[in-house]
């Protein structure tokens, strides 16, 4: 499994629900639907769903960023069950106040080429 995930959450204040933002990254595009559908299920049901495919050098990424109510942001231990690769929460990983979707695509597509220098 080669690949990459970024992922960082936001509560909503006054909600019930949070934010979740991930940036998927791998070199085969049935690994990446994969892990994208095993994040979904995992925090179903979901809310205000997004997604941007694309890809950047020969990487294939995906964008998600959804809302869920009442589910506590995944312990490091609990992405053993959605993913095996490298996996870390990035804390500049949100929607830009004037770009929106578009600016975090930017942002997560170059931390996604750096590759393997994540670390969890």
């Amino acid at each position: 499994m080669a690949g990459n995930i970024l992922w960082n959450f936001r509560a909503n204040p006054g909600e019930s629900l949070v934010s979740y933002f991930f940036a998927l990254g791998f070199d085969e595009s049935r690994e990446l639907e994969a892990v994208a559908g095993r994040i979904l299920k995992h925090f179903s049901p979901t809310d205000n769903n997004q997604q941007r495919n694309g890809t950047t050098g020969n990487l294939k990424y995906r964008i998600l960023c959804f809302d869920a109510g009442n589910v506590a942001p995944p312990e490091p231990q609990e992405f053993i069950e959605i993913f095996r690769g490298r996996v870390k929460k990035d804390d500049r990983l949100y929607f830009r106040d004037r770009s929106g979707l578009d600016g975090l695509e930017i942002y997560a597509c170059s931390e996604l080429a750096r590759g393997p220098g994540l670390t969890g």
